[in-house]
């Protein structure tokens, strides 16, 4: 979950939904740099590689950028090939 808006870190119903993941917790945004780079990074993605200004539903776009991600995407760290390849 990411929002620009850090009040959502220190929701207690934030706190309890995500108490399972060792780095999401109630706090700041600033708490979980490492996430909130990764979202940055997938935001930005979204928005410049998998086009998704083109996409006809939003609700959907999440879900077909993780198979994308996964799938298809190639990955430098991973010798051009998707994680699902490697």
């Amino acid at each position: 979950m990411h929002t620009g808006q850090g009040y959502v870190y220190s929701s207690r119903a934030f706190a309890k939904a995500h108490e399972q993941y060792a780095r999401c917790h109630a706090g700041t945004p600033t708490d979980n740099p490492v996430i909130e780079a990764v979202n940055g990074r997938i935001k930005q993605e979204m928005r410049l590689d998998f086009s998704l200004h083109l996409c006809g539903n939003l609700q959907a776009a999440p879900d077909e950028f993780v198979f994308y991600y996964n799938h298809i995407r190639p990955a430098l760290a991973l010798n051009y090939r998707s994680p699902v390849q490697f």
